[in-house]
Parts: structure tokens; C-alpha cells; sequence
């Protein structure tokens, strides 16, 4: 986490001591909406930094901090918290048609890193196979989530100095889950995914340590300084 925010400050420093022309503005500010709203993890507030330090060419980096913890099971086990950051360079103009040309739209390809680190409290109730009894079983999660995309996006403007960057990527996610104070054993122990009367969830966010190709999408808003 300190090694990102120095990160974060080092890009910041080299952006800003370009010179800045008042017909392309090098600095932006912006936010990832869809961290907030959580749709693929715990809500996220986020901020970042762009800048293009050479005609055509970005690089940002990105910090975000978890704000609220979606699944509301606080059962003091762990402190749930978590962040995330990313970093990414851009090229832009690859395409540069009439129609971009014309609403001042400039296209872009990228090469992201992301990390997503996360905890917090789970629970499920499963059915003692032993004892024949029904228990809730309290545990927690650690996650780490390491992303690498390739990038397309648009960069669109509106009103005077504010955009909307919108992409869609495609890549490589590794996951880590590990969890402490379980105590269901799938060997021992029935999961029925639903009771006859009240749905009972099933176990997820288990032991895991796995790769799989990543499809994204999303979209930023920012302010050109």
C-alpha cells in the first residue's frame, strides 16, 4: 500500500513538471463510478491522476479505498477493509476517423495493471452430518486480486472541461482467497443449496488460487485542469 502511494506521488511530481499548454490540458482528475457502486467487489471510492507528459502518450495511476461492506455480516472476526490501485499507460489517436475528429472524441489503446485487496465476514448455514444438526457457520475472507488488461477506449467530452472515458478490455485475473474460523468440511457436512421452505445461500469465496482470462468494461468521469 505505501509503495502505491509513493507510486501515486512519483507520477504526479513527473506530470507536473512538463509545461502545460493551455490548447491540450496534460492534467486530469477522475473517478471510476462503478468502484462506488460495487459491481464486482465491495464499493470503492476512488480517485486518479492522468497525464500526458508527451503529445499522444498517458499514464495514471489510480487509489481507492473500501467504503462499505455489502454482504452486513459484522461478526468481529476481522476488521473489514480493503483498497485498490491501478496503473496504466495510454496511446492515444490510434484511429482518428472523420466522425472523432469532428466531435473532438479521441480513441486510445492501454495496458493496465490493477490490484484489488479486500476482507471482510461471511456466513452460511450448513447441515452437520454427524450431529444431524443445522449450523451457521461464521468465517472470514482475505482476498487478493491481481488484474492485467489490453485496453480500448473513447474519450468524450462535454461541457467545457469534463469527459467521460469509456473502455472495454480484455486479460488475465488471478484470484487468492483464503479464509480463517471455518469450520465446514465438504467431506463431512451437506450443503443443500435451498430448504424446502427458505432458501439457504451457498458457501462461495472458499480456498482459492486460480487464473482465468478477464473480460471488463466501465467508464470514468474527470475534469481537465
Amino acid at each position: 500500500m505505501k509503495k502505491s502511494i509513493l507510486f501515486f506521488t512519483v507520477i504526479f511530481f513527473t506530470i507536473t513538471a512538463y509545461p502545460q499548454n493551455d490548447s491540450v490540458k496534460r492534467i486530469r482528475i477522475y473517478t471510476s463510478p462503478l468502484s462506488a457502486i460495487g459491481y464486482y467487489t465491495n464499493s470503492m471510492l476512488t480517485i486518479g491522476l492522468e497525464g500526458l507528459p508527451v503529445p499522444k502518450w498517458g499514464i495514471s495511476a489510480e487509489y481507492g479505498i473500501k467504503i462499505h461492506d455489502f454482504n452486513g455480516y459484522d461478526t468481529s472476526l476481522i476488521k473489514s477493509k480493503g483498497y485498490t490501485y491501478r496503473f496504466e499507460i495510454k496511446r492515444y489517436d490510434i484511429i482518428q476517423g472523420h466522425f472523432l475528429k469532428k466531435h473532438k472524441v479521441r480513441d486510445y489503446i492501454s495496458i493496465e495493471y490493477r490490484y484489488i485487496k479486500d476482507q471482510y465476514n461471511r456466513r452460511f448455514e450448513y447441515l452437520d452430518d454427524a450431529l444431524n444438526e443445522w449450523h451457521i457457520d461464521n468465517y472470514s475472507v482475505l482476498k487478493d486480486i491481481y488484474i492485467g488488461n489490453l485496453k480500448f477506449g473513447l474519450v468524450l467530452p462535454f461541457l467545457k472541461r469534463f469527459y467521460m472515458d469509456v473502455y472495454v478490455g480484455f486479460g488475465f485475473r488471478q484470484k487468492k482467497f483464503r479464509n480463517k474460523n471455518i469450520e465446514y468440511n465438504p467431506a463431512l457436512d451437506d450443503l443443500p443449496f435451498y430448504d424446502s421452505l427458505v432458501p439457504v445461500p451457498p458457501p462461495y469465496d472458499f480456498e482459492e488460487n486460480s487464473g482465468n482470462p478477464n473480460l471488463s468494461g466501465g467508464f470514468k468521469l474527470g475534469i481537465k485542469l
